[in-house]
């Protein structure tokens, strides 16, 4: 598998140098992807937000089984060898599945209280004091973000082990979105009379909020690598990476007036979306996006193009190059895998 992902980068060189040299209406389309439907717990649609180094899959998918006169989602488990497998809840009727890490630990949200995961003792809620909670990321060493809703307002949330920690990132309302090997955090919150602002948190010290972005109308952090680079949007519907003190803005795909960067591996990939339509909450118009080496590319346009897929939305990728969101197979909401060929 060493030789996955230089090849995948040879191959978007080609393409870009190709693209680049040959006319629009002689332009072939190379299927540089492999794209799998990752299929439902029953029901019709389904959701993919996570995926680690072994290529197992999290998110939620509908069941079979309808509640309160719509279908029930419960967060999911995929893997190649066993396929989808049912997480289940905790109480009412719904869950969602965020993250994992590589030794399958599991965190999301079971109708508002956040949980983890594993297969030994199946799914428990985190502590925490919290009306509401949320687990949006977890590393290698078990450590997870996340939110939790008070009576002073939404805060973003560490645990470690069984002990509850608030962030305090000088925020008086954040989410904590993501989380690196370093414990070092990303996500966003406002200020005493400021905007919703990106941050970068480690330790019980705020590292920053992200300094170039001052400007912006506000922004939030998604993704934070090993390497400590952070990937996010603003306020102004721009994709931007955050490397050694320093704010790229992302290109964006042709016509896209909206995007948002999500998650960016070790190497420096980064995956999202663009929506050619402002406001675009139920991303009608999106497209899965790739970043790498300074160029954006849609992910639509790197599979087979009779494979009867729209890709909307880039969640994760993982340090393979296996992507995962979710798009529309056959016109059908559905989870998928991209695995590089």
């Amino acid at each position: 598998m060493r030789l996955l992902r230089p090849l995948l980068l040879t191959s978007l060189a080609l393409l870009a140098l190709t693209l680049g040299a040959v006319p629009p209406q002689a332009q072939v389309r190379l299927a540089l992807y492999h794209v799998r439907d990752l299929g439902t717990l029953g029901g019709q649609r389904s959701w993919a937000s996570g995926i680690n180094d072994h290529g197992q899959v999290v998110g939620c998918a509908e069941l079979e089984e309808e509640w309160e006169e719509r279908r029930a989602v419960h967060a999911f488990l995929w893997s190649p060898q066993r396929g989808m497998r049912d997480l289940g809840t905790i109480r009412g009727s719904d869950s969602y599945a965020a993250d994992l890490n590589n030794r399958g630990v599991v965190v999301g949200d079971a109708d508002g209280t956040a949980f983890r995961w594993t297969s030994a003792g199946g799914m428990v809620a985190l502590p925490t004091e919290a009306y509401t909670s949320s687990a949006y990321a977890i590393n290698e060493k078990g450590m997870i973000v996340g939110w939790g809703d008070y009576s002073t307002g939404p805060k973003a949330r560490l645990w470690i082990g069984d002990r509850d920690h608030r962030i305090d990132a000088h925020t008086h309302n954040g989410t904590a979105f993501d989380i690196n090997e370093a414990g070092e955090v990303a996500g966003g919150g406002t200020g005493e009379r400021e905007a919703y602002r990106a941050f970068r948190w480690r330790n019980g010290r705020t590292l920053l909020p992200l300094q170039g972005e001052r400007r912006a109308s506000g922004s939030v952090a998604y993704g934070i690598n090993d390497r400590g680079e952070i990937v996010g949007e603003t306020g102004s519907e721009k994709p931007f990476l955050w490397s050694r003190g320093t704010v790229t803005y992302l290109p964006t795909l042709p016509g896209a007036v909206d995007s948002s960067a999500r998650r960016i591996n070790r190497h420096g990939q980064v995956v999202g979306w663009s929506t050619d339509v402002p406001r675009d909450e139920e991303l009608v118009t999106a497209r899965a996006v790739l970043w790498q080496s300074g160029r954006a590319y849609d992910l639509n346009t790197l599979i087979a193009p009779d494979a009867g897929w729209e890709l909307k939305e880039a969640t994760d990728i993982n340090s393979r190059g296996q992507i995962v969101g979710h798009g529309l197979h056959q016109g059908v909401r559905r989870a998928f895998l991209l695995t590089p060929r």
